[in-house]
């Protein structure tokens, strides 16, 4: 397949889409596609999160994307605290 067909086949996820695979996921893929919708990481650089990539106050997270090999320092959207704070024990 060339490059230009394989491109054509992708689409942006729609409101619907998301919510039918929140719905369609267990709990630890939800916070995986949270995280992703308000970080915008791909999911490898989602599944290689630790916890002391996150600041104490669960407001930054600083990691290094596998795609581009550049530093990334993300700031932590509410939404997303509140999903990682019981998880961090914060």
């Amino acid at each position: 397949m060339k490059k230009t067909e394989l491109t054509s086949c992708y689409s942006d996820f729609t409101q619907t889409g998301v919510q039918t695979l929140l719905k369609l996921s267990d709990a630890e893929w939800q916070g995986m596609i949270a995280t992703g919708l308000c970080l915008g990481l791909h999911l490898p650089d989602i599944c290689l999160i630790q916890d002391h990539k996150i600041d104490a106050g669960v407001t930054r997270l600083t990691c290094t994307s596998l795609k581009y090999g550049i530093a990334l320092d993300l700031p932590i959207i509410q939404p997303l605290k509140r999903y990682l704070e019981p998880l961090l024990g914060s």
